[in-house]
């Protein structure tokens, strides 16, 4: 999917090119609209936009001025003038500021369509043109030096202080050819790969490629440092901006660069992934809490059955609210309840919430005892249940639950889902993605219904629950069948009716309280679904 941006200071323009675009089906497209090149570029610093039609003459700015900011921060966006004046030097001028295509608003809306149609041809050609770069940087990156990643895999799994020279760590790592810029703030992202590797490419080669596309995708604006291991199908990488730029901007744009490359992996290359990002931006000392919770997140609450995810990390920890030890305690209580309960699928889930605050570091104290804790409560159950001998042969020993804190917790995650899967003889990591998806097509359906009066677009509705707009999208697909623009249609004709029963509204009066701007455009989009215009339907109920 491509985002589309019209922007005119002529109102009727800009609406009249929204409907138009909004109901082509042969492209697939995100439509925004602007009225001024500054909300233009207020888009643009938050999210990334892959074409753009505009105006040139435009109060404060115009649009050949704004071309050039958008240029310098997205410069793959392709971007068709559209303009009242037949004029070759306006035209030679929009050439210059490397505008796609120049449109006359004389010409009508059909050199306009395809001018957009060449443009995500020109997009898609961009990023195929790329491949061979790419294979070629792949080959070279394979002598990736073993030293870098030890570094980062110490570093990941030490606690640093506040006392912790940062400068000392800095220079270590120049030392291996890890470039960390002093005083940035760092931004984290991770990734499990999603589709099964070919004997032809090894988990290795496969997770230097894709470090290579992200490279590529962040277009030289952003130091990226990879964490991996060569056998594990996970990856994290340590994002600082290379400009200075403000976090509150700096993240739109890594979200925004996060989607071509999720798109790029899967179009090009047929490598299936699933990205999460930590919308809170770190200090170097924070560098080891938050990988910690990051790899927390993507083997134990991103499910197997959820592919191509790209969501932010809080919708998958939004409800890990373990706040202190007398609410952990509580946690424990129920735990143990639902498991003499037999109900696997809350013990799966305080269980999850459990071990995630177990691999907190900042608190020894909360971790000794919710490791003691949740070993007797397992210890109980097995006695309790008669299954002493069964838990010997499947795990060779209860050495387990003897040995020491010290020793046993670096596995202890790992051993207690192990553990629970055995008790129950079932693994409940789709149940848990069922609930929360369901959960979050809930708030979706929600917000609709509360804000029908509005411009209700994609990214507003991603905002609400954490995830991003192509991926909503594609999720809010498969789950329901339908796409959110037929749901949300469907809602406002649905409110329209029951308006319309309502004699005391004029009918122009309910295509505005149901989110058209326009009687037109309600009443073709109510005969469109109904089979009837507004004033015909209102007769039909007298």
């Amino acid at each position: 999917m491509y985002k589309l941006l019209i922007v005119d200071d002529e109102h009727y323009i800009t609406d009249g090119l929204y409907r138009t675009f909004s109901s082509l089906s042969e492209f697939s497209l995100e439509i925004y609209r602007a009225y001024c090149a500054k909300q233009a570029l207020d888009y643009f610093t938050r999210y990334r936009m892959d074409i753009i039609i505009t105006d040139i003459n435009m109060p404060i700015m115009n649009g050949l001025e704004m071309i050039a900011e958008i240029k310098n921060r997205w410069p793959d966006c392709r971007t068709i003038i559209l303009s009242g004046y037949n004029d070759f030097e306006y035209a030679k001028t929009a050439l210059k500021y490397g505008c796609d295509f120049y449109i006359l608003k004389s010409d009508g809306d059909v050199p306009l369509i395809d001018a957009v149609s060449n443009c995500i041809k020109r997009l898609e050609k961009s990023i195929q043109e790329k491949q061979w770069t790419l294979q070629l940087e792949s080959d070279l990156s394979k002598t990736h030096s073993l030293l870098q990643q030890n570094f980062l895999a110490k570093l990941e799994k030490t606690l640093l202080s506040s006392d912790t020279s940062v400068s000392d760590y800095i220079k270590n790592a120049s030392e291996v050819g890890i470039t960390f810029i002093s005083d940035e703030p760092f931004f984290l992202v991770g990734c499990r790969i999603d589709s099964p590797v070919s004997p032809e490419l090894s988990l290795p080669s496969l997770l230097i490629e894709v470090n290579i596309i992200l490279q590529d995708c962040l277009l030289n604006k952003a130091q990226c440092t990879p964490i991996y291991s060569e056998d594990s199908e996970y990856m994290l990488w340590l994002i600082q901006s290379l400009e200075g730029e403000a976090p509150e901007t700096f993240l739109p744009y890594i979200n925004g660069s996060l989607e071509r490359f999720q798109y790029t992996c899967q179009s090009n290359r047929s490598i299936l992934l699933s990205l999460l990002t930590e919308p809170d931006f770190f200090s170097f000392h924070e560098i080891p809490k938050y990988c910690h919770k990051m790899r927390f997140l993507l083997m134990y609450r991103l499910s197997k059955s959820e592919k191509m995810v790209l969501s932010s990390t809080h919708f998958f920890a939004s409800s890990s609210n373990i706040v202190d030890s007398e609410t952990t305690l509580q946690y424990l209580n129920n735990l143990e309840q639902s498991l003499i309960q037999n109900d696997k699928e809350i013990f799966h889930r305080l269980l999850i919430n459990l071990l995630e605050k177990m691999t907190d570091y900042t608190n020894p104290d909360l971790q000794f005892l919710l490791f003691h804790n949740l070993r007797n409560i397992f210890f109980n159950a097995i006695y309790r249940n008669n299954r002493q001998n069964d838990f010997i042969c499947t795990f060779h020993s209860m050495s387990f639950f003897h040995i020491p804190f010290e020793k046993a917790s670096a596995n202890a995650t790992e051993t207690f889902l192990s553990i629970e899967k055995w008790l129950f003889s079932e693994d409940m990591d789709e149940s848990e993605s069922i609930r929360r998806y369901n959960k979050t097509i809930k708030t979706i359906h929600r917000y609709i219904k509360q804000h029908l009066q509005e411009d209700i677009s994609l990214t507003t509705l991603a905002e609400q629950v954490y995830l991003n707009p192509v991926y909503l999208s594609r999720i809010y697909k498969q789950l329901t069948g339908q796409k959110l623009s037929n749901y949300i249609t469907r809602e406002r004709i649905e409110r329209a009716k029951t308006l319309l029963a309502e004699p005391q509204y004029k009918i122009n009066e309910i295509g505005y309280q149901v989110g058209y701007e326009s009687p037109a455009h309600f009443s073709r989009a109510f005969k469109k679904t109904v089979g009837l215009t507004p004033a015909e339907y209102r007769e039909s109920l007298l």
